[in-house]
């Protein structure tokens, strides 16, 4: 099945269909029904507000033949005939669009108005529809003229542009002028619960398969995506990277992945302004049937209060996304051990990350790792030695050791030499 654009596919057919332009539908469903047509018309009006449509529209209202092919100029154009058909599939011959924009020279409009010459070649009329008609070279204008003047009696003219004020008055003066207007919100707002009625589309139901954690993670890897687009080599490798970024980050993902806390995007841990912590206190109940629990290297002593290699724990505790990032930004305070509970209390780095419900989560990964509630409580105070600033410190080292590598390169030292090239500063990077 070929993907079509939502934009395509809805794209108004027919005059009735129209939607927020009435004032021109009117008055040109009344020249189509009473036969009185002008040779050439000017639509103008701000980007998307339906020119092209319009002129497709008015195109088959001018060639359609109707069911029986017996049919005459009407302003409700049957939509089956092989006029209107080939107008919406946009293979009709007797309908030529040209983008003033990319073709603006004076040849390419004479090679356009040599064809006007000849009658159509199944059709009623020749229409030539010209966008952005405003940027045609003024040459172009001065070779128009004449044609626009006195057209065939096969050839009709329309004209559309954002941008009336740069189209010469000579113009102006032999087209009748439309202006379109904006679409009122209320308006945009009905036309879209239809579409959407249409289509199916729960939103409501979508939008509830999202999180606000995921959803201000997801809106924070979109932006930075899209500031990245222009590096990327193409903008599909681009878009699926973006794509990657979100399923790799996605908070509690089931997924195969190893995510480090050095690769998960700043902006989404800088969201909102770090309030005073208060102390907070979750407790996680026991769970019936709990299945056994598994082994795993460096497990601290739980029949000892010693406080145990926290930062060891965390990176073999099975964590993701801005979880992980809550983990790898803590620092143990206190760890006591009894026989039926765990207490723990934490200090972090970043308080707006320590909300309630990734507390419970983090308590619920400790039980299920050590086999028993946890009691997990957010102490006072900043914490100074977290696994962030300890993965910052090392990466901070190898980025100088690299640079000094880089500094001492003999080939480096060359280009230095022969070319008076120098180190863009801050562009070394380790490899690992």
């Amino acid at each position: 099945m070929t993907a079509l654009a939502l934009a395509r596919k809805w794209r108004p057919k027919t005059f009735t269909e129209l939607v927020g332009q009435d004032h021109v539908v009117k008055a040109l469903t009344h020249a189509l029904d009473q036969g009185r047509l002008h040779h050439a018309w000017l639509f103008t009006g701000t980007r998307g507000v339906g020119k092209t449509t319009i002129s497709r529209i008015m195109a088959k209202a001018l060639n359609c033949t109707g069911v029986d092919g017996k049919g005459q100029m009407t302003s409700q154009p049957c939509g089956q005939c092989q006029a209107c058909t080939e107008i919406d599939a946009g293979r009709f011959v007797d309908y030529i669009e040209m983008d003033a924009a990319s073709n603006r020279g004076v040849d390419e409009m004479v090679s356009l108005l040599e064809k006007a010459a000849y009658a159509p070649s199944s059709a009623r009329f020749k229409v030539y529809m010209i966008d952005e008609v405003h940027m045609l070279s003024t040459h172009a204008f001065n070779a128009m003229l004449k044609t626009l003047e006195e057209p065939p009696p096969h050839v009709k003219f329309i004209l559309a542009t954002t941008d009336p004020q740069k189209v010469p008055v000579t113009v102006l003066s032999r087209c009748l002028q439309f202006n379109l207007k904006q679409m009122p919100v209320p308006l945009i707002v009905e036309h879209l619960q239809q579409i959407l009625g249409s289509e199916s589309n729960e939103i409501r139901r979508l939008a509830k398969a999202f999180t606000p954690e995921e959803t201000q993670l997801f809106y924070q890897i979109a932006i930075t995506s899209r500031a990245d687009l222009s590096l990327a080599p193409d903008e599909q490798a681009g878009f699926a990277m973006a794509l990657l970024r979100m399923l790799a980050f996605k908070p509690g993902g089931s997924g195969s992945t190893s995510v480090t806390a050095n690769s998960a995007p700043k902006a989404a841990a800088q969201t909102s302004k770090p309030a005073t912590p208060a102390s907070k206190s979750v407790e996680t109940k026991p769970v019936a049937k709990s299945a056994p629990s598994q082994t795993v290297a460096h497990t601290p002593n739980l029949n000892s209060e010693i406080k145990p290699d926290w930062h060891a724990m965390v990176r073999n505790l099975p964590l993701r996304g801005l979880l992980q990032q809550l983990a790898h930004q803590t620092e143990l305070v206190e760890w006591r051990d009894t026989p039926t509970t765990l207490f723990i209390t934490l200090t972090t780095a970043m308080p707006q990350l320590a909300t309630d419900d990734a507390l419970a989560r983090f308590g619920e990964t400790l039980r299920a790792q050590y086999g028993k509630p946890v009691k997990l409580q957010l102490g006072e105070g900043k914490a100074n030695h977290t696994i962030a600033k300890v993965d910052a410190q090392v990466y901070e080292e190898k980025k100088l050791n690299a640079e000094e590598q880089i500094a001492e390169d003999p080939f480096l030292k060359e280009l230095e030499r022969e070319f008076g090239a120098k180190v863009v500063s801050g562009s070394v990077r380790p490899i690992n």
